[in-house]
């Protein structure tokens, strides 16, 4: 009977916790997928990110180059290199128009931090070439 109880909170309480840490993540699958015409990339445009929420920069572009591979994920231009936070946020410069459209590039995605709940959200998608 114990080990049936315990089966059973471990199915009620350890398996639903953890199948919460994945929300976020399919919260920002959405964006991503809404704001990426299909079979082009886009470029992530950070505003006004404070470096002490660079890990939060981080997680959203790794997630992206991993949720929307083998579509282009691009935050800099070719010559950064890019291994944590702080190299994105520092590198995170838009370029031209004309550049992300020969890139493969349709759309620029600004995020932002929102102060109330500390968290990044989109502000807005901008589409290009339209």
């Amino acid at each position: 009977m114990g080990l049936c109880i315990g089966i059973d909170v471990n199915r009620l309480f350890v398996k639903q916790a953890l199948s919460k840490l994945s929300d976020p993540y399919a919260l920002w699958d959405g964006w991503l997928e809404q704001a990426t015409a299909p079979g082009r990339g886009i470029f992530l445009k950070f505003d006004d990110f404070p470096e002490s929420r660079a890990g939060y920069a981080q997680n959203v572009y790794f997630r992206a180059v991993y949720f929307l591979y083998p579509q282009r994920v691009l935050v800099s231009g070719p010559s950064a290199t890019l291994n944590r936070g702080q190299d994105l946020l520092k590198n995170n410069s838009l370029p031209s128009d004309q550049w992300l459209l020969d890139q493969g590039v349709y759309s620029v995605m600004s995020i932002v931090m929102d102060p109330k709940h500390d968290v990044p959200v989109v502000r807005d998608v901008r589409w290009l070439g339209k």
